[in-house]
């Protein structure tokens, strides 16, 4: 979907939460114990997996829940304190491709605004 997304919008950005596979476990467990029949598929060791998916994808932004301490987060703030649970779900924002270049119609549209 990720290339699809590339191929169609070319330049864009994409910002996505992702998870590792262990985060993608522990969800999976809590969602059997409560009962829910949804179920993670999808997740990633190194956000920077998804680079080599096709040429262009780049990663520019990376983070964590965990990275600037936020009191009403209460308990669960704690695992920001553990490194094998403080990048277990994080936020990531990818170029998908460079940018089309302009037309020279489109040049001269912008200097006439």
């Amino acid at each position: 979907m990720i290339v699809a997304l590339r191929r169609r919008f070319l330049g864009a950005e994409l910002v996505t939460d992702v998870c590792t596979p262990l985060a993608a476990r522990l969800d999976n467990l809590h969602l059997l114990v409560t009962g829910s029949k949804a179920r993670m598929r999808w997740a990633v060791r190194d956000p920077r997996e998804l680079e080599a998916w096709g040429p262009g994808i780049r990663l520019v932004e990376s983070f964590s829940y965990f990275d600037d301490p936020e009191p009403r987060m209460g308990l669960p703030s704690w695992f920001g304190r553990f490194p094998l649970l403080n990048r277990a779900t994080s936020i990531q924002r990818y170029q998908l491709g460079a940018r089309p270049a302009a037309s020279s119609r489109d040049e001269v549209r912008r200097s006439t605004l």
